[in-house]
């Protein structure tokens, strides 16, 4: 019976822990959303999510964890989460087709999160968008002229696409 009382409190208080952790993390939805995510010199990683999802359920604590020692640290990093089940129009609005899916908004402009899952690795990777030498990753695809040309190319192996714009086989070619 004791082992009992005992197991019971401590998983009251990890409960706790993390529930205490969990204030600092934002809940959005679409009232919210835009002016969170566009605040200048703010950056917010975003985590859209389903409260039936396994992976979330795993990710939940970690990310709070995250979120209080960004709060301590770098206040200019916030954390946030959307429930997509409850803001699907949001969801859907950002390309939203799996959860946990975490996006890295500054200024407004989403990027896609490529860190870890786990406190620590998300502190890391967030204090590195907060860095001064932070650059946006280069886009995949240049439209090439003939400014641009041997400065983009450069020595470089590239895939260069020669289209006509008005060739069905081109279109179907065309970066979404």
């Amino acid at each position: 019976m004791a082992s009992r009382v005992s197991l019971f409190l401590a998983a009251l208080l990890v409960l706790g822990a993390a529930a205490a952790d969990s204030e600092h993390v934002l809940v959005l939805s679409e009232a919210n959303f835009t002016t969170t995510v566009s605040t200048p010199d703010q950056i917010t990683l975003v985590e859209f999510f389903a409260p039936w999802c396994g992976h979330c359920k795993s990710l939940a604590p970690e990310y709070a964890k995250a979120a209080a020692a960004l709060a301590a640290s770098t206040p200019r990093v916030r954390l946030a989460t959307v429930d997509a089940t409850i803001e699907q129009k949001l969801a859907e609005s950002h390309s939203i087709t799996g959860y946990p899916t975490l996006k890295v908004f500054r200024d407004g402009k989403s990027y896609d999160y490529e860190g870890p899952r786990e406190a620590n690795g998300i502190v890391e990777y967030m204090n590195a968008q907060a860095s001064s030498t932070w650059a946006p990753p280069v886009d995949a695809v240049v439209d090439l002229n003939e400014e641009n040309f041997d400065t983009v190319i450069n020595g470089k192996l590239v895939l260069v696409e020669f289209y006509a714009p008005w060739c069905g086989h081109c279109k179907a070619l065309a970066p979404k």
